[in-house]
């Protein structure tokens, strides 16, 4: 292998895609998982002052690599994600005319949910 080849494999592995196992627990697949995941790090990173982000479908598509209809199904599952309060863990609304997607991690509500599902896993062991 060259340089430049090697400078190649080298580049295409700098950016990982993690996925807490926790959040394809709660989740209950690997497709909600793996988004909850991407987006618990934007929040966390960002810190967004009203808790909302935005980007357009495609923004979406290229920052997590899923399919439109891998994005759907993910944020279906995660948009009926609730708290032992009752409280909405993630919530979401599409802005027309530019199709501008807003989310919303409750990031308490996601603790508690992971909070519970250990408790309960455990009891259950």
């Amino acid at each position: 292998m060259n340089l430049r080849d090697f400078q190649i494999v080298r580049d295409s592995l700098s950016r990982p895609i993690e996925v807490h196992s926790i959040f394809v627990d709660v989740a209950g697949s690997v497709e909600g998982g793996y988004l909850l995941s991407q987006v618990y790090r934007w929040v966390e990173w960002a810190k967004p002052a009203d808790g909302w982000f935005a980007w357009n479908e495609e923004h979406w598509m290229k920052e997590t690599h899923m399919r439109d209809f891998e994005l759907l199904r993910a944020r279906n599952v995660l948009s009926q994600m609730v708290d032992s309060n009752g409280n909405l863990v993630w919530k979401e609304e599409i802005v027309r005319p530019h199709g501008r997607l807003f989310i919303r991690l409750d990031i308490e509500a996601l603790h508690r949910v992971i909070v519970k599902y250990t408790r309960e896993r455990e009891e259950a062991e």
